[in-house]
């Protein structure tokens, strides 16, 4: 009777749970962040492509300083709340005393509409979380929070190396997988979806 119990009770709680993380996960707004549709939604600069990963799937790859930018849209009532940037990043031949070529993760929120330079950038988003660590070898998580200026109608999500743009000098390979822009109410509930 006692588990009886236990089961009505709790199914319903984990349905409830179950459909709260599939609308999380459908809430990212980056359109082809899993780069399936090449390089669809995205904007590429020198020498960045999508590439097959070697367990399979698809991934971004940046060379010699080439990046990718994706404006996507926020919500109106963005403002206020918390922008989280997401993903994962490797690095080929990255040395860490010449810290050059590292992947990194990088954003500003600007003017709503705005999908080129000359908008109003409200802010920038770098924080440390958001480059790629030495030391530690194969996939990292890469992650950053930022609050939503009040104006903000679009961010600007960067896929970049730790280098100038287009230094054809550099050898390093990047890699970015599983990337996600997500907007969530509390700097509580950011933390806890990055955690």
């Amino acid at each position: 009777m006692r588990r009886r119990f236990c089961v009505l009770l709790c199914l319903p709680l984990l349905l409830l749970l179950s459909a709260a993380t599939r609308a999380r996960a459908q809430g990212n707004l980056l359109r082809n962040a899993d780069a399936y549709e090449g390089t669809t939604y995205w904007r590429a600069f020198g020498n960045a492509t999508v590439e097959e990963g070697a367990g399979g799937g698809h991934v971004f790859t940046l060379r010699e300083g080439g990046y990718f930018i994706q404006h996507a849209r926020v919500p109106d009532e963005a403002a206020g709340q918390y922008a989280v940037f997401v993903g994962e990043a490797m690095c080929e031949g990255c040395d860490a005393k010449e810290r050059r070529g590292f992947p990194n993760l990088y954003g500003y929120m600007m003017d709503p509409g705005t999908t080129h330079e000359g908008g109003r950038i409200y802010a920038y988003v770098a924080t440390s979380g958001m480059s790629y660590r030495a030391g530690i070898n194969g996939w990292q998580r890469l992650s950053g929070i930022q609050r939503v200026p009040v104006g903000t109608g679009t961010v600007a999500f960067f896929l970049r190396q730790s280098i100038q743009p287009r230094d054809t000098s550099v050898r390093q390979v990047a890699r970015f997988r599983n990337l996600g822009l997500y907007v969530f109410p509390s700097r509580e509930a950011a933390q806890a979806f990055v955690s």
